[in-house]
């Protein structure tokens, strides 16, 4: 799985349909996120491979996992 970091970001939104059914884009930011929020992970600074960005624009840092759990999904999220 491929996951991007979100390094800049400029009025960016993501269609993340694909995996979570929202009919809305996500709104992506640079932000430093607590590990988690009412008991789930938000990653409001993560793009992922097969997503479409709606618009805005912004940098990213690549990294490639073979297999995502949930721990390295907060510890991605904690990434800066």
């Amino acid at each position: 799985m491929l996951v991007c970091v979100v390094h800049q970001a400029y009025d960016l939104s993501i269609d993340e349909s694909s995996f979570t059914g929202e009919t809305e884009p996500a709104t992506k930011h640079t932000e430093v996120l607590p590990a988690k929020r009412n008991g789930l992970v938000h990653l409001d600074n993560v793009a992922f491979m097969g997503t479409l960005v709606r618009c805005g624009s912004g940098k990213v840092r690549l990294h490639c996992y073979q297999h995502v759990s949930q721990a390295r999904l907060e510890l991605l999220d904690s990434l800066r």
